[in-house]
């Protein structure tokens, strides 16, 4: 089975060490995906060159493994989709954007 994690565990990991207990376990039942979504969110955060350094150190398994999921046409066309049918229903996004990014990774992991 695939596990895929969202941008903000990847953050407190990288920043609190949280997946450092949870990791050795996840990899024993299910195969670790990162998300190019999470993965360019991850770099944009970077502040220094010593943190993209330590984030592209996270990437580098990843992409030497050819675990990257990357959002196709379907996938944007899926996530507006539901997006716009919040919309539809009312429900107005405060971040539209990281809405978007949201649902991108929520359509790319199906």
């Amino acid at each position: 089975m695939n596990l895929l994690f969202d941008t903000c565990l990847w953050i407190d990991d990288l920043r609190r060490g949280t997946l450092l207990g949870v990791l050795p376990r996840v990899r024993d039942r299910f195969v670790l995906w990162m998300d190019s979504v999470s993965a360019g969110e991850l770099l944009a955060g970077a502040r220094t060159k010593a943190e993209r350094r330590r984030i592209a150190g996270l990437l580098a398994p990843f992409e030497r493994a050819g675990r990257i999921v990357t959002p196709n046409h379907r996938d944007y066309v899926r996530a507006a989709g539901a997006l716009s049918m919040l919309r539809g229903g009312g429900i107005t996004l405060r971040n539209p954007a990281g809405a978007m990014f949201d649902a991108l990774q929520a359509a790319d992991s199906l």
